[in-house]
């Protein structure tokens, strides 16, 4: 096998639906901001993120502006527990997708066993790099496990056999 290289981490986004009410106090808008980062190690995906909370209000007192953050989070997912990771191109996101419908519980806007990371434009390329390295981690690992688990006719990536 190669020398384990771990990708640079990955930052992204997450989109997180903000809340608008009107009554009558007046008009109160709510809306998210929640900035992360991806990690890889040898056998775990690591997700942390900070989320900010912006609440404007106005009313007959005026317009008053509010932004709460909130301390960082972080979750470890092993590897094994990854069914796919790919890039899409538009919209431009990192999508995870786990054999766990729990494996992404209390990351913001996940949804179950799936997850999709926003990345911008400038980071693309950093993304697809973790891509590949995800992919051929979970590939090592199959084979590691049991080498039979290839498709028949498929050619293992380089530097695993």
């Amino acid at each position: 096998m190669d020398e384990y290289q771990t990708p640079e981490p990955v930052p992204f986004r997450l989109g997180l639906a903000g809340e608008e009410t009107l009554d009558s106090r007046g008009i109160r808008s709510v809306a998210y901001k929640v900035d992360g980062m991806l990690h890889l190690d040898r056998d775990n995906l690591t997700l942390e993120w900070a989320v900010d909370r912006h609440t404007e209000s106005i009313g007959l007192g005026g317009v008053k502006t509010d932004v709460e953050k909130f301390d960082y989070e972080d979750l470890v997912v092993p590897l094994s527990w990854l069914m796919e990771a790919r890039l899409t191109r538009f919209p431009r996101r990192l999508r995870l997708r786990a054999k766990h419908l729990d494996a992404f519980e209390g990351v913001p806007g996940e949804k179950p066993g799936r997850i999709a990371l926003k990345i911008r434009r400038s980071d693309r390329h950093r993304a697809a790099a973790m891509v590949r390295a995800i992919n051929l981690a979970r590939v090592q690992a199959l084979e590691y496990t049991d080498p039979g688990l290839l498709v028949e006719g498929e050619t293992p990536p380089s530097g695993t056999h």
